[in-house]
């Protein structure tokens, strides 16, 4: 048998011991587990990577290759963390969200009626600088960083969303990788079946990279490696690339990085009117619902200001924070007596809390028959002459409001 084939047979004795009935865990906690059921069984045979000169490749083809084509025949494995790669930004109506990108992301933070086009980056640090300065905004657009080359989970994104009627738009530098995570992105590979069917590849591209060196910019040399050299030897093969980009790619390189932020918007701006983009212009009636909307919250305000109503909710925060303040002022009612053996007890009982958590519940039951003796005790240490003031400007208010009903 081959490694997979004795590692599969071992996959549900290695799940069982980590999870250990109901315990999530993580992929790496699996792979430590597999490789000692592994090496226990099988003391003279080499495990993932044991050959390999890095040591961390054994836990990547676990990860990369043996995990995927695993699930892909018996199904997700249940109850296991997947190491966080990459991040999104879904733009929704009034803010952004950044979100780590992982198996269990939940897509609800993609709204189409906001935004129709999702824009991939490979760099996380120029993801940052796309979110602080404001292109989601300047161009209604969601952005998801990878990291690199897409994940099982980017790529489940990446096609649900495809599915949902959003536009797929990669970005990435003009180097080996930079283009093939565009192919690998359209294309099923050994390792993963899913891919998305149609992208728009902003580039940077061949033309790009010429008007980029017409203009002054130097690229940066590159000196490639064995496996660097195989990688730009396929894509010249596979009819990605020409023969003049192949003598380019063998020494030179540009980044995304590059640009400076607003050489790089205006580029974008080029990109987006040459395939077509633009912002999201809603239908007609779209923006009919959405002007009516917001017509009834502005009337709705007015009609708050006019009532006195925003001021009431004013008076009726001074309230709480005159009440608040006075509380824990007479601090001399709060000392209530404890017993730590009891409060075990209590933590015994409820032992998936924190123990602040169970402290409040112990609370709760300590106060059981007292709560309306330190009420009592409060009024006649003043409470009410510290709130009389504000519930006179209440009643004001409230009969100004009365008047204005009546009239």
């Amino acid at each position: 048998m081959s490694i997979s084939e004795k590692v599969r047979e071992l996959i549900p004795e290695a799940i069982a011991v980590v999870s250990q009935g109901n315990m999530r865990f993580t992929v790496r906690q699996l792979f430590y587990k597999v490789r000692e059921l592994y090496l226990k069984r099988y003391p003279n045979e080499p495990f993932f990577g044991d050959k390999a000169k890095r040591a961390e490749q054994g836990y990547d083809t676990f990860t990369q290759d043996f995990i995927p084509s695993y699930e892909r025949k018996y199904g997700k494995i249940n109850g296991m963390i997947r190491e966080k790669r990459g991040n999104y930004c879904s733009r929704r109506e009034y803010n952004i969200e950044n979100v780590e990108v992982d198996d269990t992301l939940i897509l609800d933070g993609f709204d189409k009626g906001v935004s129709d086009k999702i824009l991939v980056v490979e760099k996380a640090g120029f993801y940052r600088m796309l979110i602080e300065n404001s292109f989601p905004q300047r161009f209604d657009l969601n952005i998801i960083c990878l990291q690199g080359f897409s994940t099982e989970a980017g790529r489940n994104i990446l096609k649900v969303l495809e599915d949902s009627g959003f536009k797929i738009l990669v970005l990435h530098d003009y180097d080996i990788n930079g283009i093939l995570i565009c192919e690998t992105l359209t294309k099923p590979t050994k390792r993963r079946d899913i891919f998305v069917e149609n992208i728009i590849d902003l580039g940077f591209d061949w033309n790009d990279v010429q008007e980029f060196i017409n203009r002054g910019l130097l690229p940066e040399p590159t000196k490639l490696s064995k496996q660097d050299t195989s990688k730009l030897e396929g894509l010249l093969q596979r009819g990605n690339i020409s023969e003049e980009e192949y003598e380019f790619l063998k020494h030179y390189r540009i980044e995304l990085n590059a640009l400076t932020p607003l050489d790089f918007l205006e580029w974008l701006k080029q990109k987006f009117e040459q395939f077509g983009i633009w912002k999201v212009v809603p239908s007609e009636r779209e923006l009919a619902s959405k002007v009516s909307n917001a017509a009834k919250i502005e009337i709705e305000d007015e009609i708050k200001k006019q009532f006195g109503i925003e001021e009431l909710n004013d008076i009726y925060y001074e309230l709480g924070e005159v009440l608040s303040e006075f509380v824990w002022r007479e601090d001399d009612l709060f000392k209530i007596k404890v017993d730590l053996e009891e409060f075990k007890e209590f933590l015994k009982q409820d032992e998936l809390s924190f123990w602040r958590l169970v402290a409040h519940k112990y609370t709760v039951n300590k106060l059981n028959g007292k709560r309306e003796k330190i009420i009592q005790e409060l009024i006649k240490r003043g409470l009410r002459e510290e709130l009389k003031d504000r519930v006179k400007r209440l009643e004001e208010i409230v009969a100004k409001i009365k008047a204005i009903v009546e009239v």
